[in-house]
């Protein structure tokens, strides 16, 4: 008798499961179909008005805006501390100090490379110095060398100073493009 029962309870279990599912099939079909149609005005929308989804709870436009913004601040970072670099070269000359005192000159890798040919020239005179007498044609060669590197790296500031305007020009061209991309 319990097994009757209990069949007959599961029995209309499934009846029911069944006449309610039968029952909400074509009510999820138009609600699916509904979804559909919402989806695409969304997207018609959105596409219509550059309003395209990036991913990270931001649109198209507001990434590209803070693209934008964050190259426009590099760009013054750079120019800033290029004219800075500028104004204390510019100073130093001013005040007379030593050109090899000068942080970008001494951290200069052609300055550098140039001081390395100088000490060994200077290395090479002192060596040869010991064994040949001052009017011989190899020291003469050596130290008309070591006259020419002077020359050369008098005025490597100025070139600096050049350099730097030129750099600066550019980037102020640069952060005049950011900001117009900015306003756009």
């Amino acid at each position: 008798m319990a097994r009757v029962y209990l069949s007959l309870q599961s029995g209309a279990k499934l009846d029911s499961n069944s006449e309610a599912t039968r029952w909400l099939e074509p009510e999820i079909a138009n609600l699916r179909e509904k979804v559909r149609e919402a989806e695409a005005k969304a997207a018609a929308y959105r596409a219509s008005q550059d309003l395209l989804p990036t991913g990270d709870n931001s649109t198209f436009a507001i990434k590209q805006l803070n693209d934008i913004s964050a190259e426009l601040a590099r760009v013054r970072g750079e120019r800033a501390n290029a004219e800075a670099r500028a104004e204390g070269v510019r100073s130093a000359l001013s005040n007379g100090r030593a050109v090899d005192t000068l942080n970008d000159v001494v951290g200069s890798t052609m300055i550098q490379r140039l001081k390395e040919t100088e000490s060994t020239v200077q290395g090479q005179i002192a060596d040869l110095s010991t064994t040949l007498l001052d009017g011989h044609p190899r020291l003469k060669a050596l130290k008309s060398q070591l006259q020419e590197f002077a020359r050369r790296s008098g005025p490597k500031p100025r070139k600096f100073l050049a350099v730097s305007k030129m750099k600066r020009a550019s980037l102020n061209c640069a952060s005049d493009n950011s900001s117009s991309n900015s306003t756009r």
